[in-house]
Formats: structure tokens, C-alpha cells, sequence
């Protein structure tokens, strides 16, 4: 009788550790991350804050395996522009990833030619161009999109920089 509750016991115990390990429903699981891309549009500052709300933060690509993927999925929505969490609010031209202020690694951008380029002199926060094959635009921080919450998993396979 004991050797059955310890392997109930046991076997609960391994259950909640993957269970934990996987994405919550209408997240979508890439090397060790979950994203939940929006359905509904908000500036940037609510769209950060929203994702803080679900224990995560606005999308910050660092390597170019997620940049396709997240390129990929987008595109398959059909839904727009999505903001990610890069902008260079406190210091021009400086692009940084929010909330953590690390430096969008230059090896892994996808700015589409001629941007960022602040266009009227307010243009800070980053997004995914659905017109432009999803390349990276800078736009006004006020503007509506879509958006992509990222929550690391914990543990699993994480990508590197390279394909």
C-alpha cells in the first residue's frame, strides 16, 4: 500500500513538473519561450503593461531562430503590426529591449531599409511592419497594434543567435 501512494505520490509530482514546463492555453511554445500574440490593439505603454499583468513582457528578439519564427507566426494571423518591447524612449537611436534596458543585439535585427527613422521626431517604440513582410519599423509609442507578450519557460532548449 505504501509503494502504491509514494508511485501515486511520484507520478503527480512528474505530472505537475511537465504540466508546468508547457504553455498556457493561447500561448505558443518556441526553444524554451511562450508568446501570446494579441488579438486586440493598444498603445505601446498598455500593451507592456498588459503583458506584465500575464507575468511576462513584451516580445524581445535575441536570436535570428525566434525572429523567423515570430516573423513566420505573425504571418500567418493576419492580423497587422505587433508591437514588440524594443524602443529607444530614453536615449535616441539607443534600442533597447523592455523592461530590462539590454541592447537589441545588432547580429539579430530586421530593420526594413531606411528605418528606425523617427519619422516627425516621435517615432520610439518598435513593431513588426505587416506591410513590409513583417520587417521592423519604429512607429509613435500612442498607436494601437497588436502586440506579443514573450514568458520564459524555465528550463528546455534555448536558441542561440545563429540559425
Amino acid at each position: 500500500m505504501n509503494i502504491l501512494l509514494v508511485t501515486v505520490v511520484l507520478g503527480a509530482f512528474a505530472l505537475t513538473q511537465v504540466s508546468a514546463l508547457r504553455c498556457e492555453t493561447g500561448w505558443e511554445g518556441f526553444c524554451g519561450h511562450c508568446y501570446l500574440f494579441s488579438s486586440d490593439k493598444q498603445s505601446w505603454y498598455n500593451a507592456a503593461f498588459t503583458c506584465a499583468e500575464k507575468g511576462g513582457t513584451l516580445v524581445a528578439i535575441n536570436t535570428i531562430s525566434e525572429l523567423n519564427w515570430v516573423k513566420n507566426h505573425t504571418r500567418t494571423l493576419c492580423r497587422g503590426d505587433f508591437w514588440m518591447g524594443g524602443n529607444d524612449i530614453r536615449n535616441e537611436r539607443r534600442w533597447v529591449w523592455n523592461p530590462y534596458n539590454t541592447l537589441v543585439n545588432r547580429d539579430c535585427t530586421d530593420w526594413h531599409p531606411g528605418q528606425p527613422d523617427n519619422y516627425h521626431g516621435n517615432q520610439d517604440c518598435m513593431l513588426l511592419w505587416a506591410s513590409k513582410e513583417f520587417q521592423w519599423d519604429d512607429q509613435s509609442c500612442t498607436n494601437e497594434k497588436n502586440y506579443i507578450c514573450e514568458k520564459f519557460l524555465g528550463s528546455g532548449h534555448v536558441c542561440s543567435c545563429r540559425v
